[in-house]
């Protein structure tokens, strides 16, 4: 995914190279910004489960 997902739940199953706003947002590979209620990045080894933002490079 690339650019701007906008949904109360986003989940993507690649790389996610942008922002996603959500409830719950979720990606297997964050290199951007995640904005919500609970943000998961699962290639982050620390803070991988963050509350109202997550972000990685």
């Amino acid at each position: 995914m690339r650019g701007l997902s906008i949904s109360s739940f986003n989940r993507i199953q690649g790389e996610q190279k942008g922002i996603t706003i959500g409830l719950l947002n979720y990606a297997r590979k964050l290199s951007g910004l995640q904005i919500g209620l609970i943000n998961i990045a699962k290639n982050k080894s620390r803070f991988s489960v963050m509350p109202l933002v997550n972000y990685a490079k």
